[in-house]
């Protein structure tokens, strides 16, 4: 069903790309079928997960030349699993490093709050030794459940400023890609004062 509406969709656009999210992707079983049956459409799968479940065995399963898409909350088990509310913080380190090795690419998306934001920095840093070849920032984006959490959730301008210099710093270090994915808006802080992020 999924392979024949993006077939169709392939037949009448410029299809190159499809984003494969959820919930979490890596759950259906189905899942390396799917990816594979997207390559032999001669198509790009970009999978967008928060990496606990990109184990070995799943790995062997998929072909190689994915483009992996990992949260990263923080550079400290502490951090992360706070942010996530779990215990997870091991096995996402664990299974990012095998993306490269299974011959994939690796995307680190880093979403920013009161919590994390100035940790951005070490963040990034690590994600470049676990061998991700590009950044995203996302500014936190609250959900109706998450909205009376505002004012403890959201980081100050101030914070998204420093964190993004803290980014721009690594960027330029590394000499990575990154990009501001969820927009900012300029009367809060203007992205493009940090030329190294898009």
């Amino acid at each position: 069903e999924i392979l024949r509406t993006v077939k169709g969709v392939q037949e009448e656009t410029s299809l190159e790309y499809v984003a494969l999210s959820g919930g979490e992707p890596l759950l259906r079983r189905d899942f390396p079928e799917i990816v594979a049956g997207l390559m032999r459409l001669n198509l790009h799968p970009i999978v967008i997960t928060n990496g606990v479940l990109l184990s070995e065995s799943v790995l062997l399963r998929l072909p190689q030349g994915i483009h992996f898409e990992i949260t990263l909350l923080g550079p400290t088990a502490s951090l992360h699993d706070r942010l996530a509310g779990r215990h997870v913080f091991e096995r996402v380190i664990r299974n990012m490093a095998r993306v490269e090795r299974f011959g994939s690419q690796l995307t680190v998306a880093f979403v920013a709050t009161r919590f994390n934001a100035l940790h951005v920095g070490e963040t990034a840093e690590l994600a470049i030794a676990l061998g991700a070849t590009s950044l995203m920032f996302n500014r936190v984006n609250l959900t109706q459940r998450l909205r009376p959490l505002a004012r403890k959730l959201v980081p100050s301008r101030e914070m998204l400023r420093e964190s993004l210099h803290r980014l721009e710093g690594v960027v330029r270090k590394y000499g990575v890609g990154a990009v501001c994915s969820v927009p900012i808006p300029p009367c809060i802080v203007e992205v493009s004062e940090y030329p190294s992020i898009r």
